[in-house]
């Protein structure tokens, strides 16, 4: 295939590569953390994020209704609608959040770059998909097409520092793989697949997600993992080793890729060269979210947050407990969220009182 411009990267764009990779952080060398409580930060389909100051990036509710006036109307106990909002870095035990953007824009975030510059958004009030750069927020280009009569609205699923996006669009009755760039949207190619949907995309423009393809040996339909390079599909993962139903869900700039297989409650890294490690292959329910410049991949094992160093398990609260952080040992820790290239981390986690929180794991060099 022809490969777009906006696909290529220039010599300038693989320089900043080659110094990113040179100067990646040590693995796990942290000397401590400041550990802040974030108040607020809805999730469930809307992600968090913490970018490479260490600002983290999620959603807060915009109203809250109940009481008489959502049961004269049927609606549940509580109704939320997210707007997007940032936690400022900071030392502070608890930290509030500031809204991104004003509230009358109806944004939600959907995808942060790793540097804080670019945000994928979704607007609450009209489904619509927007880009914004800071403060600016621009319609995502070639986004909501017409085709049949009928409008296909896209799903934004990360962004990266030069705001290239990646996501979906939902034409005749399949997700449709796209990549948004500059002033125009390019539907990937996936071998002539029916489905595929791209969650990651790296600042070298290397894409990763699924597809659902029947070449395996059993020949049924199998969704597998994917990566995209140069618009078309450079590796899918065999089935038979990552199971007939996997994704990748994260991708550093090296090019290594974060599987994770929801079904069989198993992860896996996949490396440039295609080399797949399982990791914590011991446990019954294994659950990766995110790597970062440095190779180290975070989530949890059996309810606990782990992080991985080498394809090594690290439980979270013994690692902290390692570093002096007192609340290693009265915090029960139940999964990392986000990981960025200094080591911080967002966290998920049961306080002594029983409430499930979010906190940030800002780390100290």
């Amino acid at each position: 295939m022809n490969v777009p411009t906006h696909f290529r990267c220039n010599a300038s764009t693989w320089a900043g590569v080659a110094l990113t990779l040179a100067t990646m952080p040590t693995a796990h060398a942290q000397s401590g953390y400041t550990v802040n409580t974030l108040t607020g930060m809805i999730g469930g389909s809307y992600t968090e994020y913490l970018d490479n100051s260490d600002i983290a990036y999620g959603n807060l509710p915009r109203f809250t209704l109940s009481g008489y006036l959502v049961g004269s109307i049927g609606g549940p106990a509580d109704d939320t609608s997210p707007r997007s909002a940032k936690w400022a870095t900071s030392t502070a035990a608890t930290v509030s959040a500031s809204n991104r953007f004003p509230l009358s824009t109806y944004m939600s975030t959907q995808a942060v770059s790793d540097n804080g510059v670019w945000q994928g958004l979704w607007s609450t009030y009209d489904s619509t998909t927007k880009r914004a750069n800071g403060t600016t927020i621009t319609s995502a280009p070639s986004v909501n097409r017409t085709l049949d009569g009928n409008r296909y609205n896209a799903t934004i699923r990360d962004i990266n520092n030069l705001g290239q996006m990646v996501g979906t669009q939902y034409e005749q009755s399949n997700y449709k793989p796209y990549y948004w760039a500059s002033n125009q949207g390019v539907r990937l190619d996936c071998g002539g697949c029916d489905t595929a949907v791209p969650l990651t995309i790296n600042n070298r423009g290397e894409i990763g997600g699924w597809i659902r393809t029947s070449n395996n040996p059993a020949g049924t339909f199998a969704t597998v993992p994917a990566i995209w390079r140069n618009g078309s599909v450079a590796w899918t993962g065999d089935p038979r080793v990552v199971s007939e139903y996997a994704m990748g869900v994260a991708m550093n700039d090296a090019g290594t890729l974060v599987v994770q297989a929801p079904g069989a409650k198993r992860s896996y890294t996949v490396s440039a060269s295609g080399t797949v490690l399982q990791l914590s292959p011991q446990a019954s329910d294994v659950v990766a979210k995110d790597i970062n410049a440095a190779g180290v991949v975070v989530g949890a094992v059996d309810g606990r947050a782990v992080m991985w160093v080498n394809g090594q398990q690290i439980d979270l609260a013994a690692h902290l407990a390692s570093k002096g952080v007192s609340q290693a040992n009265t915090w029960q820790w139940l999964s990392i969220y986000d990981i960025n290239d200094k080591g911080s981390m967002l966290v998920y986690y049961r306080a002594p009182d029983n409430t499930l929180r979010k906190a940030r794991l800002t780390a100290k060099p």
